[in-house]
């Protein structure tokens, strides 16, 4: 949501920032962080940049048991977000 706050910020002002937002899967179970997902790709903040490290891990145990997130890329593309998969080990 700051990330967010930033980003629209920076568009209404006709500033060149861009704001990056690092995220883990296990964030991704707070509603706050998808509704700002909502917000960013509705608003079109092409001037933010989430990266998600989503090692399907978390502090209860694996995504998928504690809240299955696939297809995370899915989901966020359906938020109207471009979105780029990488193999963060590679």
């Amino acid at each position: 949501p700051f990330g967010c706050g930033k980003a629209l910020a920076a568009k209404r002002q006709g500033k060149n920032w861009h704001t990056y937002v690092m995220l883990s899967d296990g964030e991704l179970d707070e509603g706050s962080n998808w509704e700002a997902i909502l917000f960013a790709g509705h608003h079109r903040l092409g001037n933010l940049t989430a990266i998600i490290d989503y090692n399907k891990i978390q502090s209860l145990g694996d995504v998928q048991s504690v809240l299955d997130l696939h297809p995370l890329a899915d989901k966020f593309r359906a938020c109207h977000w471009e979105t780029l998969e990488i193999d963060g080990h590679d």
